[in-house]
């Protein structure tokens, strides 16, 4: 028996978890240099298609008002702007754009689910 108890003893001691602070800390400072690595990343591009955005609403404004100039009545107008929506919307530019959103949805999800989860088996 006391040969069991020695062996016993000998044995490494598994690592402490890290406190809960540690982990929280941890956490807020992926989340944070994630977000700052998101801002580098992706904020040309943003920028880009912001100004894309207000190029193309003042076009269609300037088209808008040519169309009503020559006579274009408000169906008409409608169709047409329904036309170039749906021409817009069918470029694969969109279709990735659309997909994309759907992964990080799916992945917020799921996230989502493992933190509820989670959160189930701790109020016990």
């Amino acid at each position: 028996m006391r040969h069991e108890e020695a062996a016993a003893r000998s044995l490494p001691r598994a690592p402490a978890r890290m406190p809960r602070a540690v982990r929280l800390f941890l956490s807020v400072a992926a989340a944070v240099l994630g977000l700052g690595a998101a801002v580098v990343w992706l904020g040309p591009i943003l920028v880009r298609q912001v100004v894309r955005l207000l190029n193309f609403s003042v076009q269609g404004f300037v088209w808008i008002v040519g169309g009503l100039e020559q006579g274009l009545d408000a169906w008409s107008l409608a169709a047409e702007i329904a036309r170039a929506i749906g021409a817009g919307l069918t470029t694969p530019g969109v279709g990735a754009g659309i997909v994309l959103i759907e992964i990080v949805g799916v992945a917020a999800l799921y996230a989502l689910h493992r933190l509820l989860s989670n959160d189930k088996g701790a109020g016990r």
